[in-house]
């Protein structure tokens, strides 16, 4: 597999109106491989590609990361079904990202899982 680019080139492939969709889901699938779904997310933003951002939206419920639940849901809302923010929810309380689970279960309007979200993040901070 081709190694991902640089930090500098991904800026310039980011902004080079010659990239065409198959050029952002290939760079982004480089980064999807090694993990590194936010910068894959740039890319697959610019692609529009369903089932990559899919593939992103999946990883990002399974991992409790509501920020990249959100910024799928900015790009293609209906990906984001409303049970998605209480899996979203539930993952982050397991992997104690109180912040992210405070958020998603917002989102969710599960006030119940709110108050849990905060509590554990009041423990966490010490407050």
């Amino acid at each position: 597999m081709a190694a991902t680019p640089t930090p500098e080139k991904v800026r310039v492939l980011l902004t080079d109106p010659r990239q065409t969709a198959a050029d952002h889901d290939r760079n982004g699938d480089l980064f999807l491989a090694e993990g590194r779904s936010n910068i894959a997310m740039m890319f697959y933003e610019r692609s529009g590609s369903k089932d990559r951002l899919e593939k992103v939206l999946q990883k990002a419920i399974e991992g409790g990361d509501t920020f990249l639940v959100e910024w799928v849901f900015k790009v293609k809302p209906d990906l984001v079904a409303s049970t998605a923010w209480t899996r979203t929810g539930e993952a982050a309380m397991r992997a104690k990202k109180f912040a992210f689970a405070r958020d998603a279960f917002q989102r969710a309007g599960d006030e119940t899982k709110i108050l849990e979200a905060k509590k554990g993040l009041d423990q966490a901070l010490g407050t």
